[in-house]
This record gives structure tokens, C-alpha cells and sequence, in this order.
């Protein structure tokens, strides 16, 4: 049973459907999914216990999971907070996420949380777009009134969806800061989540494989050094800045790259705008 999914059978027998699935799948984004989640899934007892050097850091693969989901609920029941407060105007706000506004990033979050995440999935290989089943979803959901969009954002603050092992606590951490992110920035509100929580969702997104959130080969060549905490990620030319404005460039937004500065700017400046 995969939490949330509300779909039957033993892990192994969803691995096996994942896989004969990916034979059919023309879409190498969605490919490379599948190629990534089956193994790493099967594997993951062997991460969990392992120390892994990312980008010039060693790091160990053991996390307190009961922090990190602490956190990821945290941060959506503040998410749900601001939604029922905003105003028309303010949802309709475009959000740093191109193509949706404030409000459809809040169902967006809602989305993997009620309606779990393998059988989207399997849609988009089945579509050849996990992208486009991803932005339909979100915008159906969107059409709910905010205050119910927020009322099951904080119901299921602490709800965890599935997501490929080892790090899946780790990239639903990096998720939800990020579109915190994206919603907060363009208001004019202020983000600035822990730093130290902040750092644990850098850890996964500057490893090896932060499926979905960051293209292969952005940060090669690139040191990230936070200004607001005593961590560093990756070797190369340096971009200084808050852990929280990191989080965001890392996964390509923009708005931030003004916070920031360092010799590597120019560099991830090309390589997000390619």
C-alpha cells in the first residue's frame, strides 16, 4: 500500500508496472523518472545506511525523518494560513512557478496530498507528459474556493505522498520551501525559512539525482556558499547569498538572482535562462 495513493499491491508489484510502463515511454524526462525511481526504490536500504560524497561534500544519508516531516508540515499549514487570508487580487498574483498564479500553487500542493502520486505518474508516461498531467491537475483543483484549498492544505499538513527513496522526506522538503517561495516572493512577503531546515532541502538538491526540481549539470562548476549559515554546497565559482535565496535560484528562479552575488552568478544566470 503507498501512502496516499489509495492504490493496493506489494511495493514490488507497483516496480514491476513502473517498469514495463517505461518500455512504452517516449518522453525522456519521464524516462529518466522511471529509470531513477525503480532502482533507487529498490535500493533504498542500502542508501539510508551509506555515506555518499556530492559535489565535493560528504554528507551521510541519515536524516531524522521525524524533523523533516515535522517541518514539511509546518511550513504547509503556514502556506494554508496565508492562502485563506489573501485576497482575490492576491491569488490571482502570478506566482514565480511560470504559467500559474498564487492560488494554483497552493492546489498544486494539495494535489499529490489527495489524490497521492504513482497514478499521475503512470498518466504521464502513459501521455507522454508528466508536465502537462501535472499543470491540469493543478488547475482543476484550483477552480475549489482558497478557503477550501487551504482547509485541506492544513488537514493533511502532515500527510507524506510517495516519492522515489532514498531522500523522499528530503525532496518534499525542498517542494514545499520552494513553492512557499513562489508564493511569498511575489507578494512582498517575506520568506525565510529556517536555515538550518533550508539547508537540509539544499543537501538534496545539490546530490545526485533531485528528480523533477533540478536539471542535470546546472550546478556543475558552481559553489554555493550561504551568508545566514556556516554550510557550502559543490566546488567551483562561488555565489554568496541566504540560504533561502540559494534554495530558489537552485531551482531556476530568477527573481532571486538579484539577492545574490559571487563570481558564478553570470554562469547559473545562462545556465537557467537556456
Amino acid at each position: 500500500m503507498i501512502a496516499g495513493d489509495g492504490s493496493t499491491g506489494t511495493g514490488n508489484e507497483q516496480h514491476h508496472v513502473l517498469l514495463r510502463t517505461a518500455t512504452s515511454c517516449r518522453n525522456p524526462d519521464i524516462c529518466q523518472f522511471v529509470i531513477h525511481a525503480v532502482p533507487w526504490t529498490l535500493t533504498a536500504a542500502a542508501w539510508r545506511d551509506s555515506t555518499t560524497t556530492s559535489l565535493g561534500r560528504s554528507y551521510s544519508r541519515r536524516v531524522d525523518r521525524g524533523q523533516i516531516h515535522a517541518a514539511i508540515g509546518l511550513e504547509r499549514r503556514r502556506i494554508a494560513d496565508l492562502i485563506y487570508s489573501l485576497d482575490e487580487a492576491q491569488l490571482a498574483t502570478e506566482s514565480l512557478c511560470t504559467g500559474w498564479d498564487v492560488k494554483t500553487v497552493a492546489a498544486h500542493l494539495v494535489s499529490p496530498l489527495s489524490d497521492g502520486t504513482v497514478r499521475p505518474i503512470l498518466l504521464g508516461l502513459l501521455r507522454g507528459s508528466l508536465a502537462r498531467v501535472t499543470d491540469e491537475r493543478a488547475r482543476r483543483r484550483a477552480q475549489a474556493p482558497a478557503s477550501e484549498i487551504a482547509a485541506t492544505l492544513r488537514d493533511l499538513a502532515d500527510h507524506q505522498y510517495w516519492y522515489p527513496p532514498p531522500q523522499a522526506a528530503s525532496s518534499r522538503l525542498a517542494e514545499v520551501l520552494a513553492h512557499s517561495g513562489d508564493i511569498r516572493i511575489p507578494l512582498g512577503l517575506p520568506f525565510e525559512p529556517d536555515p538550518q531546515v533550508t539547508a537540509t532541502a539544499l543537501d538534496f538538491l545539490t546530490g545526485p539525482a533531485p528528480l523533477g526540481l533540478v536539471p542535470l549539470r546546472r550546478l556543475r562548476g558552481i559553489r554555493l556558499q550561504a551568508t545566514d549559515i556556516d554550510r557550502a554546497w559543490g566546488r567551483g565559482q562561488e555565489i554568496r547569498g541566504r540560504s533561502a535565496e540559494l534554495l530558489m535560484v537552485t531551482v531556476g528562479r530568477t527573481a532571486v538572482l538579484d539577492g545574490l552575488d559571487g563570481p558564478g552568478l553570470e554562469l547559473l544566470r545562462q545556465r537557467i535562462s537556456g
